[in-house]
């Protein structure tokens, strides 16, 4: 019979305990730090997975001559595996343990993100829409799992209010990072062809000018 030392929870309170008692309170604190950034990272990955390309939808419209309810169903189809996902990875990190279904998810968010760069059409890009929403819910659902494990008290209630805060910026902030990025991406070729256009232009001047300067008739 599986006792609470040999469940996960007792797995990571064990841990928790033992980081407490041998660092010193400076190190301690940088620690308690870095892993709030890692589950606020962790909790995020989802909602800008859902959100961050929303910007650029009339240009995934327009390269995979697709309409515009058509894409639209890309976000529909990620947020129904952000929701299934979480049925998922739940159950899963009670018997396996939390670490290696959260590198199992992160892995294939990564591997689902590229899937739907290079997607052929928009039918693909639903399914690996929707496959990295699946993914990208075991960061959301394992993150408030570890956070249950490790604090408790006021402490749990203030981190899941931290983590909760990350959670409700992530989708308003999405689109405004998506957009950036999209922008970034479109310069570098609109300034190439800014300056060819700028080189073209005297060219051309050039070309219409060396007929009337030919019909001029020279002075002695």
């Amino acid at each position: 019979m599986e006792t609470f030392e040999d469940s996960p929870a007792g797995e990571a309170k064990g841990v928790e305990e033992s980081v407490r008692t041998s660092t010193p309170p400076r190190a301690r604190s940088r620690r308690r730090l870095g892993m709030l950034a890692v589950l606020g990272a962790l909790s995020a990955f989802g909602p800008l997975a859902m959100d961050m390309y929303l910007p650029s939808t009339p240009t995934i419209a327009a390269s995979l001559h697709a309409g515009q309810s058509l894409v639209q169903l890309t976000l529909s189809g990620c947020l129904a595996g952000l929701a299934i996902g979480q049925l998922v990875a739940g159950p899963l990190s009670d018997g396996m343990g939390r670490r290696r279904p959260l590198l199992i998810g992160l892995v294939a968010f990564v591997i689902f993100s590229i899937a739907c760069a290079l997607a052929p059409d928009i039918g693909s890009l639903i399914a690996f829409r929707f496959l990295q929403g699946m993914a990208g819910a075991a960061g959301v659902v394992l993150s408030l799992a570890m956070v249950r494990d490790m604090y408790e008290g006021t402490e749990l209630a203030r981190v899941l209010g931290l983590l909760t805060l990350v959670f409700g910026l992530a989708p308003v902030l999405a689109p405004v990072i998506g957009g950036q990025l999209a922008r970034g991406v479109r310069r570098p070729r609109g300034h190439r062809h800014g300056a060819a256009r700028r080189q073209l232009v005297p060219a051309g001047d050039v070309a219409s000018a060396a007929p009337h300067a030919a019909a001029v008739p020279a002075v002695a």
